[in-house]
């Protein structure tokens, strides 16, 4: 819910990707993973830190 709240208010912030790692997480930790994976999407689709982190919290090799 916060970070939801923080993508409305800050829908192009520079932490937006930090917030998305935080999403992805917490819907990993509540069993979500499908919701997970969809919210990862952006982040994998580019090669880089963020993409790497949020494969790991995905479970991915």
């Amino acid at each position: 819910a916060a970070t939801d709240e923080h993508r409305s208010t800050f829908p192009a912030g520079q932490l937006g990707p930090e917030r998305e790692l935080i999403a992805i997480d917490a819907l990993v930790r509540l069993g979500r993973r499908d919701a997970a994976a969809r919210r990862a999407e952006p982040l994998l689709r580019q090669p880089g830190l963020y993409h790497d982190r949020a494969a790991r919290i995905l479970g991915a090799p």
